[in-house]
């Protein structure tokens, strides 16, 4: 069977992670060819696109609706190489060469929604042709999480397109656990402290002022706590002054961007993301595949997916409810790690192979493929 993907560019991105990673994996299986497809050829993953992949193609977009009529004609020649075309985002170029192409289209909705900013006419415009497309051209739609499907029927009105939920994956094999409690940099303010944290862009979705306002109310009269906030963005300066008004900022590490992510997730004690309309959640599968006690809100959307089926009791209404389940594990300590195994075991499930082998599932259905393995 041979796919191409399609994807935007070649940044640093969530997709063209997971897009790179799946890639990968399908190589693996038997029988399969895999080719890229990319709008722009430029970014963090440009090097590894070009090495994981021979069939890797650039159309050279200049921009996302770029309008070329030669670049058109590139991806509809591409195209006619391949027996499934996988689309990951949309574009309108690539839409059209993908339906002319005559090939089964799988598209994946990975929940880009926009949720937390106000929603443009370009976004409107944009939803109604996906809406068009989705119904009148794709053989099948795909998506991320239960609420990410829920979420896209509704937008999209898809009725008759057959449609499934392929869990994300990631790759645990070129992934270590990190052995350290500590990170050298912050040793002297996380040591033989009770660590709560999160590793998280500070943006208004993501919603960390629950958490700083659940910390000072747990933490407020204890010596013996902290917590650790990795990550920036547009909300930092406010997650300060917060800390100051509510009285912890002594409590609280503001350890900004870093590489190193798994070091400072296996640094955390209680993992906590209180993001609202999650489409996934990857932070909660690399938090639980350390073991971690991982606490999301009951209104995360697809993240509640990932922690719900192994705990229960991390999946929490509010600040109220954050704030009493971090009381439960400071007054029992045995609880951090009572469910280790359970959390490691679910984080298993989503392993980039399962995410291969439940997408070449999908494949198997649409017509006129034909699969040797």
């Amino acid at each position: 069977m041979k796919v191409l993907h399609y994807i935007w560019s070649t940044n640093f991105g969530g997709i063209e992670r997971l897009v790179l990673d799946l890639g990968v994996a399908q190589k693996k299986l038997e029988g399969y060819e895999v080719g890229v497809l990319a709008g722009q050829d430029q970014g963090e993953f440009s090097e590894a696109f070009h090495s994981t992949f021979d069939a890797f193609t650039s159309l050279g977009f200049s921009r996302g609706f770029d309008l070329s009529p030669r670049r058109a004609k590139n991806a509809f020649a591409v195209m006619q190489c391949w027996d499934v075309v996988h689309l990951h985002t949309y574009n309108p170029i690539i839409a059209r060469a993908a339906a002319k192409s005559g090939k089964p289209i799988v598209y994946t909705e990975h929940g880009n929604f926009g949720f937390g900013r106000k929603r443009t006419t370009g976004d409107r415009a944009k939803s109604v042709m996906i809406r068009r497309f989705l119904n009148r051209s794709a053989s099948h739609v795909t998506f991320n999480s239960t609420f990410t499907q829920g979420v896209a029927l509704d937008r999209y009105g898809i009725q008759r397109v057959p449609n499934t939920v392929v869990y994300n994956g990631i790759n645990f094999s070129d992934d270590p656990q990190p052995a350290g409690k500590l990170i050298p940099e912050h040793a002297e303010q996380l040591v033989g402290k009770l660590v709560i944290g999160t590793t998280s862009r500070m943006a208004g979705v993501k919603r960390l002022e629950f958490l700083m306002e659940a910390f000072a109310r747990f933490a407020i009269d204890k010596g013996d706590v902290c917590l650790l906030l990795v990550g920036d963005g547009p909300r930092k300066s406010e997650l300060v002054q917060q800390a100051k008004q509510l009285g912890v900022i002594d409590k609280v590490v503001f350890a900004g961007f870093q590489s190193n992510v798994s070091d400072y997730q296996a640094a955390i004690d209680i993992c906590v993301f209180p993001s609202e309309n999650e489409s996934f959640g990857l932070v909660a599968v690399e938090t639980m595949k350390l073991g971690k006690p991982t606490i999301v809100l009951r209104d995360g959307g697809g993240i509640v997916e990932i922690v719900q089926p192994a705990c229960p009791d991390d999946v929490v209404h509010g600040v109220d409810g954050l704030v009493e389940r971090l009381v439960a594990y400071d007054t029992d300590r045995g609880l951090l790690i009572r469910d280790s195994e359970k959390r490691i075991q679910r984080a298993r499930e989503f392993k980039i192979s399962t995410m291969a082998n439940n997408m070449n599932k999908v494949y198997q259905t649409l017509p006129g493929v034909a699969y040797d393995a």
